[in-house]
């Protein structure tokens, strides 16, 4: 999973949201969870400071050189590199799956500037190699894009990605790029998306219009891998549209802020990034053509967030909505220790139920993160998600601390119960996990 960070503000002190920062880290504008087993596993929350890449931590820049004269140029390096172990108590579903599966991963962004911060450009690569899951093993462009921002308005072309919406626990506007299963069982890590999207002032917001050249099908878990569909279940795509992978999509999004309110618009018309499965046949991923139309809306009112992301989506003949609401509140200084509390509560209703590949379709989010606000930078999260039609839950715990400026550990527990069918993660129901990982930044 592509590691994130969740940072709460301190009390009284407006909460920026990740989405809004990491448009910042990439030089743009600012801008005004198949089966229960994806339901806590897929929040950004608890992927995030604790998550499977121990680069959710701020990355250190370093400046490599600079061009002497007048048009300055720069060249940044940040990155992290890790070691990890996953053990699954419970024996997999299938013979081929093992219990032990040792891996390492890195991940390295490159970042520059030309003619006075004019022209931007940012490389981000990802590896990944697990000893005892080739399919898990992969390298993966996230991110090559070429920004020219020659006034108020801005063109970015490239290997793009995009970060719409405010929730944690279902990020149900965020469509346009693919999400990468490989990596983990909350699919928050995703594949770099091929496209232009111009970004610039419109009607007192900020609009962008994108246009995507290229569909990347999802990347399944396979062979011995833990988190796999079942054995029947067949890779190769199908597509609705005639161009298959070729078919050009089209996405914009208005945003806009006003003073406590932050709002977002937007629209997708294009091959959806989330396949479906019909149930009548081998399990095979099919993409259809679909609009989608969505909201998302942040109020702050100090040391509160509330939030809220909603969708209506058309696509193969049917109509469906769904919903993610909730907020987070941030407890400082608690019992004068000098470290915080941030408390997470949502609620996600969708009216695809089962079909819904996250699992999250009548669940409740609940979690806690303690920070201690240390030099050590210590964190521990504790939170899960509950089905309340069916009773299926994922309870996760993790924690993380450095030992030094540039080393920090993480230790993770993902505990699975209650899966049924016909849901996704039914076929998921034995592997719940621990995890250790070393990972250093630089």
């Amino acid at each position: 999973m592509a590691p994130t960070a969740l940072r709460p503000a301190r009390p009284r002190a407006p909460v920026d949201s990740e989405h809004e920062r990491r448009r910042r880290a990439r030089g743009a504008p600012a801008l005004h969870r198949t089966a229960a087993i994806h339901r806590a596993l897929r929040v950004g929350l608890l992927g995030a400071s604790l998550s499977a890449g121990p680069g959710a931590s701020q990355l250190v820049a370093q400046t490599l050189g600079a061009a002497s004269g007048g048009t300055p140029r720069t060249i940044q390096l940040s990155g992290w590199l890790e070691s990890e172990m996953r053990l699954f108590p419970q024996a997999g579903l299938y013979p081929t799956q093992d219990r032990v599966y040792p891996a390492v991963g890195g991940e390295m962004r490159l970042a520059g500037t030309l003619a006075q911060q004019e022209h931007r450009w940012t490389v981000t690569g990802f590896a990944r190699g697990d000893l005892n899951d080739r399919h898990r093993s992969h390298v993966e462009i996230r991110e090559a894009s070429w920004t020219w921002q020659p006034a108020d308005w801005q063109l970015r072309a490239g290997m793009l990605m995009e970060f719409w919406g405010v929730t944690e626990s279902n990020r149900l506007v965020d469509v346009v790029n693919q999400r990468d299963q490989r990596e983990a069982p909350d699919v928050d890590a995703k594949l770099g998306q091929p496209g232009v999207v111009w970004t610039g002032p419109a009607a007192g917001g900020t609009l962008e219009v994108l246009a995507l050249t290229y569909h990347r099908p999802r990347a399944f878990s396979l062979g011995h891998a833990r988190f796999r569909p079942p054995p029947t279940f067949v890779p190769t795509p199908l597509y609705e549209s005639a161009a298959g992978r070729h078919r050009v999509d089209w996405a914009g999004r208005w945003s806009t802020r006003a003073r406590a309110l932050d709002v977002g618009l937007s629209h997708f018309w294009g091959t959806s990034r989330e396949p479906e499965f019909r149930p009548d046949s081998a399990p095979q991923p099919r993409y259809a053509v679909m609009h989608q139309t969505g909201l998302d809306a942040q109020l702050t009112l100090g040391a509160l967030l509330l939030k809220a992301e909603a969708i209506r989506r058309n696509a193969a003949r049917n109509t469906v909505g769904a919903v993610t609401m909730g907020g987070e509140y941030v407890l400082g200084n608690v019992a004068g220790t000098g470290g915080d509390v941030v408390v997470f509560a949502e609620l996600t209703l969708d009216e695809r139920r089962a079909r819904t590949l996250t699992g999250l379709d009548r669940d409740l989010f609940l979690a806690a993160r303690w920070n201690a606000n240390d030099e050590a930078g210590t964190e521990l999260t504790v939170g899960g998600t509950l089905d309340l039609a069916r009773g299926a839950n994922v309870v996760r715990l993790q924690g993380s601390r450095r030992w030094s400026g540039s080393w920090r550990a993480v230790g993770e527990a993902h505990l699975i119960g209650g899966q049924r069918a016909p849901e996704f993660g039914y076929s998921m129901r034995r592997d719940s996990f621990v995890r250790a990982a070393v990972a250093r930044h630089f």
